[in-house]
């Protein structure tokens, strides 16, 4: 490989990297690692007994095996610039947009598939895959794979947790401002021509913030509101240990007391069987009058029946970032009536999120490639239908 930085083990120089960036995405690859920062060498870079596909060590480098890795994208991602920056990290990944089967060799080859949420993965597109191991799904929310199918094949599923959490978090307080404020009405006003001086507009200061979900994003949105100085209480099914509760200025309350004392409720779920439509009529009848409901988890988490008809009644005020269909009609009704702010499922997309993702999904696929377990495993619950990950502290997490 001409050019490049030296990566050198044991002093002497085994290969080359294409950059500092190249170098970075392999730190720090070796969990509970001591010392000096240590570099994951890629298939274009071994040398020595690794090669033929052992996982044989130089000094701190490990081989990478030869497996074949396809990654899906939806055809709104900027799939050449990915495949730019992944092609040297990771020589020979097929980068594909959708459907699964496209590709540079057959799906009966491909060991591991690299998709985004917006991808699904049914048992009878499994089928085609016989040598599949390992699915890296590239976002947080994991509900498009089908986990049992992938028990039944004992395939490893793995999610990136941590990448959007700040992003979702920032973007649930500026969801809660909107209405709290009635910016959309302003905003409108000021447009065709008025000036409106007073306004029903309300402090998020003192308002009670109930959060369902303690998750990762739970638990950051939760840390975010405390400049705000927000009553902030949650409900889970795994509390947060009391050390963290205090740090995080939150209070666990059961179901009835969150639905029952929430100004606000901002939803943190995933989808299973058990939480779609976990907000429905009952439980939407119990929140306060006027109350601000936010979801930016997954639309199918509320019957949406009874959002429309609470908040044609006036009594509920909707943010919506996640609709039971993406995109969704526009002709509903709903987004033309007041009291009512929506985003197109972008709360946890930032640049800063995006570059977090292609980072830990490289990341995880080299560990697996090195024989290592992936991080953020997504247990699989025989005859459940559903999964959590395995490194959440609650069994609601986070559904983005």
């Amino acid at each position: 490989m001409e050019g490049g930085i030296d990566v050198r083990a044991g002093g002497a120089v085994v290969g080359k990297a294409r950059g500092e960036e190249h170098l970075r995405l392999f730190e720090g690859a070796s969990e509970g690692h001591k010392g000096p920062p240590r570099f994951e060498t890629p298939r274009d870079l071994r040398t020595g007994p690794g090669e033929g596909g052992s996982y044989s060590p130089i000094g701190s480098l490990v081989m990478v095996a030869p497996m074949k890795v396809r990654a899906v994208l939806p055809s709104f991602l900027p799939v050449d610039e990915i495949r730019r920056r992944v092609g040297p990290v990771l020589p020979g990944l097929d980068v594909v947009e959708e459907p699964l089967d496209r590709g540079s060799f057959a799906p009966e080859e491909v060991e591991v598939l690299i998709l985004t949420t917006f991808t699904p993965l049914p048992r009878e597109v499994l089928a085609h895959y016989p040598a599949l191991r390992f699915v890296q799904v590239a976002s947080t929310g994991y509900d498009a794979v089908d986990l049992p199918a992938c028990r039944d094949r004992r395939i490893m599923v793995s999610n990136i947790p941590v990448a959007n959490s700040t992003s979702v978090a920032e973007h649930v307080i500026l969801l809660a401002l909107s209405l709290l404020r009635d910016l959309p009405r302003l905003d409108r006003a000021l447009r065709e021509g008025q000036w409106p001086l007073l306004t029903g507009g309300r402090d998020l200061r003192g308002r009670v913030f109930g959060i369902l979900g303690m998750g990762r994003i739970g638990r950051a949105l939760a840390a975010r509101l405390l400049p705000f100085e927000t009553s902030t209480i949650y409900h889970d099914l795994v509390p947060l240990p009391r050390v963290q509760e205090e740090t995080l200025g939150v209070t666990r309350v059961d179901w009835e007391d969150l639905l029952g004392s929430s100004e606000i409720l901002s939803v943190h779920l995933p989808l299973t069987p058990r939480t779609r439509g976990i907000l429905g009529p009952t439980e939407l009848s119990r929140l306060p009058e006027g109350a601000i409901l936010i979801n930016t988890a997954r639309g199918e988490l509320l019957d949406m029946k009874a959002v429309r008809e609470r908040v044609s009644s006036g009594t509920l005020r909707v943010a919506l970032d996640v609709y039971e269909t993406e995109p969704p009609d526009f002709q509903d009704p709903l987004f033309q009536t007041p009291g009512t702010v929506f985003t197109p499922h972008v709360a946890g997309v930032t640049r800063e999120s995006q570059e977090r993702f292609v980072q830990e999904t490289i990341k995880n696929v080299l560990r697996f490639l090195q024989g290592k377990e992936p991080l953020y495993r997504v247990d699989i619950e025989p005859g459940s239908g559903t999964g959590t990950s395995l490194d959440r502290p609650g069994t609601s997490g986070d559904g983005l």
